[in-house]
């Protein structure tokens, strides 16, 4: 063979060498090794944060959180015009453990919103246990408008009706 035909041959040599190396398995290798990192890292980030996902979103078990004792000057009506107050104890009733931490701090909110609404009523409406219970429902819708979904019952633990 002549100079010509040897560096012919041996290109073709190398060619052939380097599409061997270029083979369609490498990219293949390549794409499962990125896949199987990312399950790994996808499977390790679930098992680490398992508990915290369970306890905030799909645990089940009901929380209660005590509002601060409230203290409110009714509405004054025609038939008693002096001083009439209102002392309450609420404790809501919590969808999960994962709400309590967004009710704590929404207590200013929360009291606002018992408070706005207590001082509207009159001593008449609190006279018999279906206002009470109506009461009771129009916090829960109220308390829902400020965190939706987070109450599933307000209970009145304490009420007090004083006058002077």
């Amino acid at each position: 063979m002549d100079d010509k035909g040897e560096r012919s041959f041996h290109a073709v040599l190398a060619n052939q060498s380097s599409k061997v190396g270029s083979d369609t398995r490498e990219p293949y290798f390549r794409k499962a090794l990125i896949f199987s990192v990312l399950v790994s890292c996808i499977v390790g980030l679930i098992v680490i944060l398992w508990p915290k996902i369970y306890y905030n979103y799909f645990d089940t078990s009901i929380t209660y959180y005590e509002v601060p004792r409230l203290e409110v000057m009714l509405r004054s009506t025609e038939e008693h015009d002096g001083y009439c107050g209102l002392k309450v104890k609420i404790t809501l009733q919590l969808k999960n453990k994962g709400v309590l931490k967004v009710v704590k701090n929404a207590t200013p909110n929360i009291n606002n919103t018992i408070t706005f609404f207590l001082s509207c009523l009159s001593r008449e409406d609190l006279e018999n246990n279906i206002s009470l219970s109506m009461i009771q429902k129009e916090l829960e819708k109220r308390i829902n408008a400020i965190m939706p979904g987070a109450v599933d019952k307000v209970l009145i633990e304490e009420i007090l009706v004083t006058s002077k």
